[in-house]
C-alpha cells in the first residue's frame, strides 16, 4: 500500500465512524465498515483513561462498545446525535474529534 493509500484508508476509517453515528445506526448495532485493524494496531479513547490498547493482545469489540454507548445516551436523550465531526489522518492512523448533543 502506498503512503497516500494508507492516509486515505485512515481517513475512510474515521469517516465511517461519523457516518454510522450521523445516520443513527450505531444504537441498533451498526459497525464501522471501514474499521479493519492491522496487526499490532493500537487504540486509544478517553473512555479508557491514559492507556493505549494493543488490539492484538487485548481485542475489543467496537460494535459492542459503540452500541452500548449509543443506546445508553438514546434512552434519556432520544434526539442525541453527532453535531460536529473533524478528523485528521496520517500514514500511521487517525485522530477524530466528535461533538455530540
Amino acid at each position: 500500500m502506498t503512503l497516500s493509500e494508507r492516509i486515505e484508508r485512515h481517513r475512510a476509517m474515521a469517516e465511517s465512524y461519523h457516518a454510522a453515528y450521523l445516520k443513527k445506526q450505531v444504537e441498533s448495532g451498526a459497525t464501522y465498515e471501514e474499521w479493519k485493524f492491522a496487526p499490532h494496531a493500537s487504540y486509544w479513547s478517553p473512555y479508557f483513561g491514559d492507556s493505549m490498547i494493543d488490539l492484538e493482545t487485548n481485542p475489543i469489540s467496537v460494535r459492542r462498545s459503540a452500541t452500548m454507548e449509543a443506546a445508553t445516551y438514546c434512552v434519556t436523550l432520544p434526539d442525541w446525535t453527532i453535531l460536529d465531526f473533524k478528523c485528521w489522518s496520517s500514514d500511521n492512523g487517525f485522530v477524530m474529534q466528535s461533538h455530540f448533543g
